[in-house]
């Protein structure tokens, strides 16, 4: 009886042992586990054009956190000589203490000079990366970059009066007029400020004072259900204020981007609420 008690605790080692290297070296792992908090901005770089897209809002960060938290490799290694260096895109996540470098290589997530190859679940994600990078905002002294027929709804409420406006689907003209408007935007620096600014206490000048929620959805792909194809959408959203000569935007914890716009940038709020508070 002790001889079988022997022989099934030691084949029940055995198994526990295969298990437990299973999980060790070939279960998929996670490349990244991220705080959306702890990330101040996710910059973007195309390998092939060196154009560059930053994302500052809490909503861009969250969207970008969830799916680069979501790739998984199964397994991974560190280049004895410098890695290959081809890439088509690079998404660099900035957090409160260090910068982290990412580059896709199809089906391989180069991240600080160590390969990752990634999981057949995880090629649906990148592609949906690699979608932001046809998206993204068109120079880095821009912060929109809408496309005609994908904006679905505005929201303008004036601070000078309270004023609040909802364009829909039924204000298709005005939709596109403001989207053109708010594309040509321009800053020339951009502060980032670890508290939330008091309106109260902004010089206005002679200028407005105006907020700007956009609503618009991008096209992520396809899938398919018996014979029709069907196109999929992220929702993404984007809002900021103008105080005179500045644009601001809301960050995770209590932080704020102030965007200091070029003179013809400012001329181009003052028609923005011309158009909407002063016919």
């Amino acid at each position: 009886m002790k001889k079988i008690i022997i022989i099934v605790s030691a084949v029940l080692l055995v198994i526990a042992a295969a298990v437990g290297a299973y999980f060790l070296w070939f279960a998929p792992k996670s490349c990244f586990d991220i705080s959306a908090d702890d990330v101040e901005q996710i910059i973007l770089q195309n390998g092939n054009t060196g154009q560059y897209g930053y994302y500052y809002s809490e909503e861009d960060i969250a969207w970008f956190v969830q799916r680069l938290n979501g790739l998984k490799y199964a397994k991974s290694y560190t280049p004895l000589g410098p890695a290959d260096p081809g890439w088509t895109y690079a998404i660099n996540i900035v957090t409160k203490n260090k910068t982290i470098r990412c580059e896709l290589k199809g089906s391989i997530v180069d991240i600080e000079g160590t390969l990752y190859h990634l999981t057949d679940d995880s090629l649906p994600i990148i592609k949906k990366l690699e979608k932001q990078y046809t998206y993204m905002p068109p120079a880095e002294n821009h912060y929109f970059n809408l496309y005609a027929g994908y904006v679905t709804g505005v929201t303008l409420r004036s601070l000078e009066n309270g004023g609040l406006l909802y364009l829909d689907s039924k204000d298709a003209e005005n939709i596109d007029w403001l989207a053109l408007r708010l594309n040509e935007l321009e800053y020339t620096s951009v502060e980032i400020l670890h508290e939330e600014t008091d309106p109260a206490k902004m010089a206005v000048g002679n200028h407005p004072r105006l907020e700007v929620s956009v609503a618009s959805m991008i096209p992520t792909g396809q899938y398919r259900s018996g014979q029709y194809r069907y196109n999929q959408y992220d929702s993404v959203k984007r809002s900021c204020d103008f105080y005179a000569k500045t644009m601001e935007v809301s960050l995770s914890g209590d932080k704020t981007a102030v965007y200091t716009l070029t003179e013809e940038s400012v001329k181009i709020v003052d028609e923005i609420f011309e158009r909407f508070y002063k016919n």
